[in-house]
Formats: C-alpha cells, structure tokens, sequence
C-alpha cells in the first residue's frame, strides 16, 4: 500500500483494511490470492510506472508511456482429427447441385464414395459407354443453351431469335449448337446416333470452341 504521511506506519491514516470472502485462511486459496495480486500489481505497475521526478516549479510535467507486455503464450499439446466441410463449396459448383438434386429425385441416398465403388464394379461394355456420351452429348446441348440465353437474359420460351419464329428461344440455340456440332463431324443431323467414341472425344474437346462460335454469333 502507497501511504499518505510518510515516515509514520502506525498513523491512522497509513492504516488499511483487506477485505476477501470466506475461506481465505484456507491456504491454497491464500496463495491463489496472492499470484493474483502480485499479477495484478505488475500490470497496473506497467500503467503507471514509478519514476523519480523532482517538482521545481508548478509548470513543471512529465509524460508517462506505460510499457504493457503481453507474455500469454497458445501451447499446442496435442493434434486431433481435423474435419473438413465441403459442403459450402456446391455453392460455386452448378454442375455438383444439378447432380445431386438427380440422385435425390431418382430416390438415391447414402456416402458417395460407396456409391463410386459400387459404380466401380459395374462393367461397362463399349455400346453402354457410346450410350451414355451421346446422351451426355445431349444434356450437355440442352444444359449450356440455357446458360447461354440466361447470359442474354432472354426469356427462353418465346419466339424472337429464330427469324423464321418457327421455334422458341431455348430450341433456337440448342440448334444453333448442334448445327455447329454436325459441321464439326460433317455428319448430317440425323447421323447423330451413329457417332463412335472418337467422335465424341472429339466434339467434347472441341465444345468450347463451338460454345464460344455460338456466343459470338449472338451477341
């Protein structure tokens, strides 16, 4: 404790009272009390710090930086197992969503990774696997004109691209792609199911360049 008259411990006024609740005599708590003053006084020792000054005249004043440190320091003890969610990351991904909202329409649940290996274990034939291409073909067709008239913002079921208003907006585009698609191959519009797997190799490499041929031509 600061006192107030100095050179006189017994005055009355030096004197002071501790206050602390119940259970101080207990000498685990009376240690405890006592790191937590001493910690307490070593802060408020850095707000306020003690230096000798000497007053010559009424003007007379002195600028007092406090000096804080902060020695609390993160000990890592031990690593447990880190989780991931991905879950957030479907936002970014149209193509995931469109995905996953097909196998809960078609009623089918569980972990994908046990879906993946039961697919695994199907054996797939070269006409099941031209199959699926071409009917991949096809929604990938349907699936980037209406991404296309969505980049235009133009509403997909009315007539106005097509000069000749024989087909609405979305079939008009679809067209369009195909119609690249065929001189892509030089195959006529209804050769389409007879494409073999090179073919369709090759029109999957060269899709964005049709794609991009298309926009072109819209814009």
């Amino acid at each position: 404790m600061r006192v107030i008259e100095q050179d006189s411990p017994r005055s009355k006024i030096n004197q002071g009272i501790v206050v602390y609740h119940a259970g101080s005599n207990i000498a685990k708590r009376w240690d405890d009390f006592k790191d937590f003053s001493v910690a307490d006084k070593e802060y408020f020792d850095q707000l306020l710090p003690e230096n000798d000054f000497v007053l010559d005249n009424p003007t007379d004043m002195e600028r007092l930086q406090p000096a804080l440190k902060y020695d609390e320091k993160i000990d890592i003890g031990e690593q447990t197992k880190v989780l991931l969610d991905k879950s957030a990351l479907l936002a970014d991904d149209p193509t995931a969503i469109d995905a996953l909202l097909y196998l809960h329409s078609a009623g089918i649940t569980g972990n994908i990774n046990d879906l993946l290996q039961q697919v695994e274990k199907i054996p797939v034939t070269k006409v099941n696997k031209r199959q699926a291409q071409r009917q991949a073909l096809n929604d990938k067709v349907k699936n980037t004109a209406g991404q296309i008239i969505a980049k235009l913002k133009i509403n997909p079921k009315v007539k106005g691209m097509d000069r000749s208003f024989r087909n609405n907006n979305f079939a008009y585009v679809i067209s369009l792609i195909n119609r690249e698609i065929n001189k892509t191959l030089n195959k006529s519009p209804g050769e389409r199911h007879d494409l073999n797997a090179s073919e369709l190799d090759l029109i999957d490499s060269r899709f964005p360049h049709i794609i991009a041929k298309i926009e072109h031509e819209l814009s």
